[in-house]
């Protein structure tokens, strides 16, 4: 899952909208305005979601409210091309985090 913050110059508010990506399509999660990004982003996942409450879930929203957030995200380049940026890279990170973990455990069976 991934989190956008939007904010506007000279307000104290943001929108931030968490997502996650599957199969080249964004899926929203929730979708939430936060007093103070930068507070925000200092919390881990559980902290946030103790701190402030994240809105409704996305899907059990009215449709024409999704629709409207989904254009206006996708205005911010969160799209599925962006969907399959995110899950390209992720692979990457999957395979070299899986390659170090071979060359340690290889290393450390090697020395008995």
């Amino acid at each position: 899952s991934t989190q956008s913050t939007w904010g506007r110059e000279g307000e104290k508010n943001s929108l931030v909208v968490e997502c996650t990506s599957f199969d080249s399509e964004i899926n929203v999660n929730y979708i939430n305005v936060i007093p103070d990004v930068e507070a925000h982003r200092k919390l881990s996942r559980f902290d946030r979601s103790q701190a402030y409450y994240p809105g409704p879930e996305f899907n059990s929203l009215d449709e024409r409210v999704q629709t409207s957030f989904i254009e206006y995200i996708r205005g911010y380049g969160i799209n599925e091309e962006l969907a399959v940026f995110v899950e390209h890279v992720s692979l990457e990170k999957e395979q070299r985090l899986y390659m170090k973990w071979l060359e340690a455990t290889s290393e450390f069976l090697g020395k008995e």
